[in-house]
């Protein structure tokens, strides 16, 4: 009997031991598992890592390659319109152009050079400026009404505008406003002085004299533009002689582009700005 209770004890004994360690060796082995598991991810997260910013450097990268190209593409554009321009004016703006440091260009002139909305520097600065940008040129126009040469000159009326250092000037030195009141010689030496300052104030300034607008049925006007014309190519200064765009002096067509006191109207203003346009944005 007492044999059979020890079999029995025995028995419960090794069958309670069997069970606890399969409990035990199953527990081990899904803790070993979640440690593994623990692992790989951590692994893998710290694989992908380099890989995102990888991928964001390169996409950096394209993207400052894109704004390079795009920027140098401008660039190019800007200089095809720069056919019409002489080497020396050329060179200069392409400076400009590449550096993106704006040139001081100065607009002056008497009331035929209107600071006017409409009038034909207002439209010419508007061109330059959609074509170009405001990154190559730094336009000012200054009119300098009802004055003649001699005035400017006894006046120094000019000279606040010598201090702004033009890179460009375009002039247009009061022939209307001296018609009949200055001689020719004296306009000259008048416009001599008014040069000399710019170029003392800087030395590499681009002159280019143009004209005051023709008017109608003129007999000693045409002479007197012919002298500037003559000064401005002795000088080796560009001369835009804007007056080929106008219908002739003695045609009643002229007379539909002016203002009762002989300056332009808006429609003498738009043929003037579109010459000038034209040279300085040249769409060949």
């Amino acid at each position: 009997m007492k044999t059979k209770i020890i079999l029995v004890t025995l028995s419960i004994t090794m069958v309670a031991s069997i069970i606890v360690g399969n409990i035990h060796w199953k527990n081990k082995i899904e803790s070993f598992h979640t440690v593994e598991v623990q692992k790989t991810e951590t692994l893998s997260t710290s694989a992908e890592e380099p890989n995102i910013d990888a991928s964001s450097d390169t996409k950096g990268s394209e993207e400052n390659s894109e704004e390079v190209t795009t920027s140098i593409e401008s660039n190019v554009e800007k200089q095809s319109y720069l056919g019409n321009l002489p080497e020396d004016l050329k060179k200069k703006i392409n400076t400009a152009i590449n550096q993106q440091k704006p040139l001081n260009f100065l607009i002056l002139g008497s009331a035929s050079t209107s600071e006017q909305e409409t009038a034909w520097p207002n439209l010419v600065k508007q061109k330059l400026e959609e074509t170009y940008g405001k990154s190559v040129f730094t336009i000012t126009v200054k009119e300098i009404k009802d004055k003649t040469s001699k005035e400017v000159v006894g006046g120094e009326l000019y000279m606040p505008l010598v201090e702004s250092g033009a890179d460009i000037l375009l002039i247009e030195p009061f022939l209307l406003a001296d018609n009949g009141k200055v001689r020719m010689s004296e306009r000259l030496g008048n416009l001599t002085t008014i040069l000399e300052a710019f170029k003392q104030k800087n030395p590499t300034v681009k002159v280019i004299i143009q004209p005051s607008n023709p008017i109608y049925d003129a007999f000693y006007y045409p002479r007197e533009e012919r002298d500037l014309r003559i000064y401005a190519e002795r000088n080796n200064y560009i001369y835009l002689n804007h007056w080929g765009a106008w219908p002739k002096a003695n045609s009643p067509e002229l007379k539909e582009l002016l203002t009762e006191e002989s300056l332009p109207n808006d429609k003498g203003n738009k043929l003037w700005a579109d010459y000038l346009i034209n040279y300085f944005v040249s769409e060949n």
